[in-house]
């Protein structure tokens, strides 16, 4: 096995999760899979990370977001 291999396993981690139905299941996954679940889970398991609308929630800034988007708030900052 190669070094990106191990290192990309490593930071894999295996979590119990709630669920859209309330139930719980073992998954596993890394970091932009977790911020995804997080947001999700957040925004009532209805909305889109991409759709945010909370800039003062601490993974505001790691959501998924489009480049499109990302060039649209950095214009609209300066």
């Amino acid at each position: 096995m190669n070094d990106t291999k191990k290192a990309k396993r490593s930071t894999m981690r295996e979590n119990t999760i709630r669920t859209r139905d309330g139930g719980t299941k073992a998954i596993r996954y890394g970091r932009r899979q977790a911020i995804a679940l997080m947001c999700t889970e957040c925004l009532g398991w209805e909305g889109d990370p991409k759709e945010c609308t909370s800039p003062m929630c601490p993974l505001y800034p790691f959501r998924s977001r489009t480049m499109a988007s990302q060039r649209a708030e950095e214009e609209e900052t300066k």
